[in-house]
């Protein structure tokens, strides 16, 4: 299967706010003492970011918001 990750771009949860264009999520990969950034995803242009052949193994992968307010992550799982 794979995971989508996506930066909504939007501050609430039903989407009704437009998140600051500085609301960036910063995606990690592996445990918290040696996490690696692996991407940025971007409000502006609402980044996606693909991790294929995910099996039961996401507690490797972390998300991090970074700017002023709040911004939603969204994702989408494809199981195979």
């Amino acid at each position: 299967g794979a995971i989508v990750l996506r930066n909504s771009g939007k501050t609430t949860a039903a989407k009704t706010v437009a998140a600051n264009s500085d609301n960036t999520i910063e995606i990690f990969v592996g445990g918290a003492a040696a996490a690696t950034l692996v991407t940025t995803l971007g409000v502006d242009n609402k980044d996606v970011f693909v991790i294929p052949k995910v099996g039961q193994a996401m507690t490797v992968f972390e998300a991090r918001a970074i700017g002023t307010g709040d911004v939603f992550l969204e994702y989408t799982c494809i199981c195979d």
